[in-house]
């Protein structure tokens, strides 16, 4: 409802309480002439390495020009340098109040989102008013890498694993790698043979080891890495038979 055409009163409420306006005659509906009022839609939730985020913003253009939209593409900061451009909406909202952005694990990667920790995501919405800001913040959680082990066999990880065999007390050879969505890097290898004798440690640079059985049997041979983010233990291993 609009406020009387003679003079009055008009209390300013909108986005905060502004106060009272007192003015003589009223000549149409109030327009609110500001920069933009952007905000982020609900918490954003965690991902995982390797994930992808999908985020909602709203923008309320305002300005003092019509129709009102904004000047130019919403800019994004992603990698939290304090520098918009990262990323370019689609939308003036003129008409509109929400845009969705969504980005994969490849474009999160390029952007300087390459690991596990939190980060700070922002965008700027420029109108003829100026500019406004709206931050939120992204969780990412670790991604356990995936070890792939192979035996003399067929020593290529690239292809199907098949059962090994070996003669007792005859050097067996297995060939392993770890792969990883993350910036995460191999701390050492553990191998657990299976037949009784201690689990070995080796280092990160190590891809292959040899091993002797002592005594017939079916052996599932067993790999687990150790990087930054875990302790041993913490993946579950590999296993080649």
């Amino acid at each position: 409802k609009d406020p009387p055409p003679n003079a009055g009163t008009l209390q300013v409420t909108t986005p905060t309480l502004k106060g009272v306006l007192t003015y003589d005659t009223f000549g149409g509906p109030p327009q609110i002439i500001a920069p933009p009022v952007v905000s982020f839609t609900g918490t954003l939730a965690s991902i995982f390495e390797g994930g992808s985020v999908t985020i909602v913003i709203n923008v309320a253009p305002r300005g003092s020009l019509l129709p009102k939209q904004l000047n130019e593409f919403v800019a994004w900061d992603i990698d939290g340098d304090g520098t918009y451009g990262d990323v370019t909406g689609t939308s003036l909202f003129n008409g509109t109040t929400q845009e969705t952005l969504t980005l994969t694990w490849a474009q999160l990667r390029d952007l300087g989102i390459n690991d596990n920790g939190t980060y700070q995501i922002g965008f700027n919405a420029t109108n003829d008013q100026g500019s406004s800001q709206a931050f939120t913040t992204l969780t990412v959680l670790n991604t356990a890498p995936v070890v792939t082990v192979r035996g003399q066999e067929q020593p290529n990880l690239e292809n199907p694993d098949v059962p090994g065999n070996s003669l007792v007390g005859s050097p067996y050879q297995i060939f392993f790698g770890a792969g990883d969505p993350g910036d995460d890097q191999v701390q050492e290898w553990r191998i657990d043979w299976n037949d009784g004798t201690p689990v070995e440690v080796f280092g990160s640079g190590v891809v292959a080891a040899t091993h002797a059985f002592d005594r017939p049997g079916v052996f599932n041979v067993a790999v687990s890495v150790v990087d930054e983010d875990s302790t041993p233990g913490a993946y579950l291993p590999a296993p080649v038979k």
